[in-house]
């Protein structure tokens, strides 16, 4: 069976401008869509009957072969060829090599026709992982000629990634490539995200106070770098959004908040889901005697809580320019949603309880800019008025929340703690 060319044919046309066309021309049009929908539907008949009949030759990997590059996302036809594939090897194992070398040549010719195939990517992947020694050091070269098409194809990118890993390249060779595309191109979504999964392996932090995963004076370096991205083009969110992950808390490191028993029963929280059976975190023991009055004792993540770690006092200085500079464009753009949000993140990070009311005021504000997302906004400004809260507290009677219009309840095992808590 041989599926008509035209198949390809309007594959390439994808990305061409339409052109407006006739009654006529659009009659002929439906004509000739219904005769390759007819050979379409006749190609998937005859493929499915013969998988029914258990045939797994030559014959089937040529007929999936012309309907996949023609559509390469029809996923059934690619696990059909890969169940003709594996029988195949078995009956001839030399030529297993051979075989699954053919399938990465078939990927290759699909993604040219359809370079966000997830069907094409997966098979690749796939049948490279079946031959005894994959080239993969040469995929990272295919990725290269990809994204140098389309430098925002999340598909490739994520294929890199493990292109990278198999070949043993290194975190550090893997960051040059992102430089080059950002430089290429800031506004590239995926070098940043790549770029916040390198540096914690390329040079992470050693330092067991901080939950940054990346080394300071690093951090330091791409807070530079990603700011002269985010002031070039302030409407671009890409670099905001790597900005964000930058000043942000990073992971939380585990650590016992407290133990209470109440009527017999044992209740222990942690600032991290850790296992249920075991209630030792980072080494930090506690001692508790059963009983059946409310009795509790605080842990070190509880004691002196603070949700946002006092910055070191060359990181302080670092954000602290970085405020400068977002009010200083503020004055210029005083609705840029990116900024205020930005302005928000850095003014957490210096001192949350310092500019409490600021960073309440910039999410109402930003409620109104970016109305799309008001209630994200909203559920932030609840769980800083939470933590804010916590960090206060004293006394674990009553903790009263009522008046803050809460649009979200966080921190549930802190909240636990208290007899009573009103929303």
């Amino acid at each position: 069976l041989i599926l008509l060319d035209s198949l390809l044919q309007e594959i390439k046309m994808h990305g061409r401008l339409k052109v407006k066309t006739t009654a006529q021309q659009d009659a002929e049009k439906q004509v000739e869509r219904k005769a390759k929908l007819g050979a379409y539907r006749q190609a998937m008949s005859a493929i499915l009957s013969r998988r029914g009949e258990g045939k797994k030759d030559p014959q089937q990997l040529m007929m999936t072969s012309q309907v996949l590059q023609a559509n390469p996302d029809i996923h059934t036809l690619w696990n059909i060829r890969r169940e003709c594939v594996l029988s195949m090897a078995l009956e001839s194992p030399s030529d297993e090599d051979k075989l699954w070398s053919k399938e990465v040549e078939l990927t290759q010719q699909c993604l040219m026709s359809n370079p966000k195939s997830y069907g094409a990517w997966h098979h690749r992947c796939y049948s490279l992982e079946k031959m005894t020694s994959p080239p993969w050091q040469k995929e990272l070269s295919l990725c290269d000629r990809f994204l140098s098409m389309d430098e925002r194809n999340f598909h490739c990118w994520d294929y890199r990634q493990i292109a990278a890993k198999k070949a043993g390249q290194t975190a550090e060779k893997e960051l040059e490539f992102t430089m080059e595309r950002i430089n290429s191109n800031f506004s590239n979504y995926s070098a940043w995200h790549y770029r916040s999964k390198l540096l914690p392996l390329a040079h992470p932090n050693t330092d067991t106070t901080s939950c940054h995963p990346i080394e300071e004076s690093v951090h330091h370096q791409e807070l530079d770098l990603v700011q002269n991205a985010a002031f070039t083009d302030p409407d671009d969110s890409s670099a905001w959004l790597y900005h964000s992950w930058l000043v942000g808390r990073g992971q939380v490191r585990p650590a016992l908040l407290y133990a209470m028993v109440e009527k017999g029963v044992l209740c222990v929280a942690t600032s991290r889901e850790v296992s249920s059976l075991d209630i030792c975190v980072n080494g930090e023991t506690i001692e508790i005697k059963a009983s059946e009055v409310r009795t509790f004792v605080l842990g070190s993540g509880f004691v002196n809580l603070k949700f946002d770690p006092e910055p070191s006092k060359e990181t302080k200085k670092v954000l602290q320019e970085e405020l400068e500079n977002c009010e200083q464009l503020l004055e210029f753009e005083p609705d840029s949603k990116w900024t205020n949000y930005t302005k928000a993140m850095l003014m957490k990070a210096l001192d949350s309880n310092k500019h409490f009311e600021e960073i309440i005021a910039i999410y109402e504000k930003l409620t109104a800019i970016d109305s799309m997302r008001k209630n994200y906004y909203d559920d932030q400004k609840s769980k800083l008025v939470i933590e804010n809260a916590l960090e206060k507290c004293k006394d674990f009677g009553l903790l009263d929340l009522s008046a803050s219009k809460l649009t979200k309840i966080y921190y549930k095992q802190y909240l636990n703690l208290f007899v009573e808590v009103k929303y």
